[in-house]
């Protein structure tokens, strides 16, 4: 789906010595709001980010320890091995608009950031500021680990196999959630992009202290008794400070951060402070927004995680995907100007892949059966036609799905479950497949005998007339025979590729090949 992946790529060019370290104060509640007004007219780069944080040098924006004359952390906004002309100091942090520390940005965290980048005479080389955005802090009240989701107050939150679960500091990259570590009545801080119905696809859920404020983002609905609405969970707001509303009155479809010092009594929230969180997306030379569409009034008009984005030079690239009104369409996720599906994110470090007709359809739970394997989808699962491909073009809601077709699935484990990031109908006639990575993170597990192979709670028969090869990372291949599988580990890097004889109960493999990964 990345039509151009240099577009994600922030790259900022001064030379910037001598910056202060962030701001440290510690303070659970929040504060005033810390936005920064619109900026003066600079001379240099500027740089305006709102999307995940990502650990270990990867993705468009990273933060490294301290170097380079930083007296803390600097930022690094692209992606290569960080080096002082293409760096900033830290210069200002803070957590849902009040103070903050280093220490509580984490992998996985989503971030609002923008870089002012000054080159003229006399005047301060950088202002960096950082804001982490949670998406719900509050009490766990279900857990479904089958279907890979949990309630937190109100709001749907589904995990992927890139929804980190450590809450390590950043830099470090931390471990994949695990929804077993958590248990009904856990109070967790989820970070995630969240949709207007108050669906949320986690990047990050970590445990949260009870010192934490109750914290909640999203879009207000129509609730009951004249009451909002965030996702499923009434907001009382008729105590509340409100701040920064136009007319000072919160409306249906605004964008709100809100606070509360107790968790929600008989299914509604009493609120002590609701804020506009909604802007116009101030865009440079330099400029990353990812979110969920939230509201679409033309398809050059809308609103990504309630923040408005003009797309007056025609630079989004999917737009005209866009449902206008936009619950007459299946979501769509965005980064402007340079736009890219959820599904990128999903199948970034996909594992897996199933080519098979569709044994059965639950659109209740919108999963599917592939194979005999159950695939799982979830709001930020692409799913497209034949016509399409993996490229640009239409989406389709799983109810376009019918048992008996042939589709290509690229999922991820969790936990036990596999997690769709992308499903593409297809009229292949390779027949049914599996390829898999192995010895990587998320990798399913390999077992083999003599005559069958263990793969994804699946049984596959070999027998005298499969064919094995193995090749290595410059091509010379080999042909080799099960007995190769019981030799051989597989739980080093490997890419897997079983072409099956057909799709029925009893799986049987008609060929095998393993590939030596070129990074080997």
């Amino acid at each position: 789906m990345i039509k151009n992946c240099c577009l994600l790529v922030f790259v900022v060019t001064s030379l910037l010595v001598g910056c202060d370290s962030a701001k440290s104060v510690v303070d659970n509640q929040p504060g005033p709001v810390t936005t920064p007004p619109p900026p003066p007219p600079y001379i240099g780069p500027q740089g305006h980010y709102l999307g995940r944080l990502w650990g270990d040098n990867a993705g468009p924006f990273t933060i490294y320890d301290a170097k380079y004359g930083c007296d803390g952390p600097f930022l690094s906004l692209g992606d290569n091995p960080p080096v002082s002309d293409e760096s900033a100091c830290l210069t200002d942090l803070t957590r849902d608009g009040g103070p903050a520390t280093e220490a509580d940005l984490k992998s996985g965290d989503i971030i609002e950031v923008y870089t002012h980048i000054d080159l003229s005479a006399g005047a301060p080389p950088v202002e960096i500021w950082i804001d982490i955005r949670r998406t719900v802090v509050g009490l766990i009240e279900a857990i479904d680990s089958t279907h890979a989701r949990m309630t937190v107050m109100g709001q749907q939150v589904f995990v992927t196999n890139q929804t980190m679960g450590s809450g390590e500091p950043f830099p470090a990259w931390g471990d994949v959630v695990d929804l077993g570590d958590f248990a009904v009545g856990d109070r967790v801080a989820v970070s995630g992009h969240f949709s207007a119905n108050g669906e949320v696809m986690a990047t990050l859920i970590e445990p949260a202290p009870e010192s934490d404020a109750v914290v909640l983002r999203g879009i207000l609905t129509t609730g009951s008794n004249g009451l909002f609405k965030v996702g499923q969970l009434e907001v009382d707001l008729g105590g509340a400070a409100l701040e920064d509303f136009a007319g000072g009155t919160p409306l249906v479809g605004d964008a709100v951060l809100l606070f509360a010092d107790a968790d929600p009594q008989a299914g509604v929230l009493s609120v002590r402070t609701a804020r506009y969180a909604g802007k116009d997306w101030i865009q440079y030379g330099q400029s990353l927004l990812s979110g969920f569409v939230t509201a679409a009034r033309a398809t050059n008009d809308f609103d990504v995680g309630g923040i408005n984005y003009h797309d007056l030079e025609g630079n989004c690239i999917e737009c005209s995907q866009l449902a206008v009104p936009l619950e007459s369409g299946p979501p769509l996720f965005v980064s402007a100007p340079s736009p890219i599906t959820l599904g990128y994110y999903l199948t970034h470090w996909v594992n897996t892949s199933l080519v098979g007709p569709i044994d059965s359809i639950d659109y209740a739970t919108a999963s599917f059966s592939i194979l005999g394997i159950t695939v799982q989808t979830s709001p930020g699962t692409i799913i497209t036609p034949a016509s399409t491909g993996w490229g640009f073009g239409a989406t389709l809601n799983i109810e376009d799905l019918v048992a008996g077709e042939t589709v290509a699935s690229d999922v991820g484990a969790v936990g036990n479950t596999l997690l769709a990031g992308r499903v593409m109908q297809t009229d292949t006639e390779s027949g049914p497949r599996i390829r898999a990575t192995l010895g990587r993170q998320g990798s399913p597990v390999v077992t083999a005998s003599d005559s069958s192979i263990q793969l994804l709670g699946r049984t596959i028969e070999i027998d005298a007339s499969t064919v094995m090869e193995y090749c290595d990372k410059n091509d010379n291949c080999m042909s080799v025979g099960p007995e190769w599988l019981l030799t051989h580990s597989l739980d080093e890097p490997l890419f897997l590729i079983i072409d099956l004889d057909s799709a029925v109960d009893n799986l049987r493999a008609k060929y095998i090949v393993l590939y030596e990964p070129y990074w080997v």
